[in-house]
């Protein structure tokens, strides 16, 4: 399995307000998997869409509407 450093790589920014860190994605070898940290300034996001797969989300500080 591919290990990941946290901070390995670099925040990127996503849109106006929304930066975001990849930590395992097809950048770095995973074909069915993507995980990602997020950082949203207040009333900044991504717009209303949706997947073929499931979703997990988890809000570590303040609120969000899904």
């Amino acid at each position: 399995m591919l290990s990941i450093a946290k901070g390995e790589y670099p925040l990127e920014e996503w849109r106006a307000g929304v930066m975001t860190r990849m930590v395992m994605s097809a950048r770095n070898g995973a074909t069915q998997l993507c995980v990602f940290e997020q950082w949203c300034d207040p009333g900044a996001g991504a717009p209303t869409h949706v997947h073929t797969v499931e979703e997990v989300l988890s809000v570590l500080s303040g609120e969000a509407e899904m």
